[in-house]
């Protein structure tokens, strides 16, 4: 009776074995799944702020360009209005 009794031992052991290996391969799974949900999650929060950098970018090269245009303008008109004094007054 204990030969029995150790074989019947035995055999729940090889089962709690084979679920245990179940249970790491599904717990394997998950984590593999979870790990690329984060970094498909990652890769779409850099493209996102990837693009906001650029949109920040162009908004302040358009932003010099028109800060440059209108400085450009202003310094012409004083100059152009300084060749007329001088002209008219001379």
């Amino acid at each position: 009776m204990a030969d029995e009794t150790i074989r019947r031992l035995f055999d729940k052991i090889d089962d709690l074995t084979k679920h245990l290996t179940r249970l790491e391969a599904i717990m394997m799974e998950s984590v593999i799944k979870k790990q690329d949900s984060t970094e498909e999650r990652l890769n779409s929060h850099s493209q996102r702020i990837r693009k906001l950098e650029q949109t920040k970018t162009a908004a302040i090269t358009i932003k010099n360009v028109f800060i440059w245009g209108a400085s450009t303008l202003l310094a012409s008109v004083t100059v152009s209005i300084a060749i007329i004094k001088f002209v008219a007054g001379g």
